[in-house]
C-alpha cells in the first residue's frame, strides 16, 4: 500500500525521532557499552561525559515525534534539525578524514550516513514547506 504525500513527508519525522531516540538510549543508559562498541583507543576510560548527549537527543526525538502531528507548522524545528543533523555527519567525517577517530569504522560510517540521509530528508521537508500546498 502506497503512502499518501503527507504521510510520506510525515514519515521523515518518525523516521528522525527513532533513529535519535536510539542513540540517546544507548549514550544515556549504556555509555560503557556506547565506547566498548567504537572500539577506539583514544576514547576516554571514564563515560561521564557520554550520559548528557544521550538525553539531549532523547528531547530531540520527542520534538521530532511531536513535529510529526503537525508538520506543516515546524518549518523552524525542520531546517534546526537540517543544520544538526549536517553538522553531525560533516564533525563525524572530519575526524575520520584527519586521522582523529581510530576505531572500528562501521561506528563512525554509520552514524555519518544516517544523518547525511536525515539531513537530505528535512532539506526535502524545507523544499516541500517553501512551495505552495506544500506540507
Amino acid at each position: 500500500m502506497a503512502l499518501t504525500k503527507s504521510e510520506a513527508r510525515t514519515s521523515r519525522f518518525y523516521a528522525a525521532a527513532i533513529v535519535a531516540v536510539l542513540y540517546g538510549l544507548l549514550f544515556l543508559s549504556l555509555p560503557e557499552s556506547a565506547l566498548e562498541l567504537s572500539q577506539d583507543p583514544s576514547a576516554p576510560k571514564d563515560a561521564g561525559w557520554l550520559p548528557w548527549s544521550g538525553a539531549f537527543l532523547i528531547g530531540i526525538a520527542l520534538a521530532a515525534w511531536l513535529a510529526a502531528t503537525q508538520p506543516d507548522r515546524q518549518r523552524a524545528l525542520v531546517v534546526g534539525l537540517a543544520l544538526s543533523y549536517l553538522l553531525v555527519a560533516l564533525s563525524l567525517l572530519y575526524s575520520t578524514v584527519a586521522g582523529e577517530y581510530q576505531g572500528a569504522q562501521w561506528f563512525i560510517w554509520v552514524p555519518i550516513l544516517i544523518n547525511l540521509g536525515l539531513t537530505v530528508a528535512m532539506i526535502w521537508l524545507i523544499t516541500k514547506q517553501a512551495r505552495p500546498g506544500g506540507l
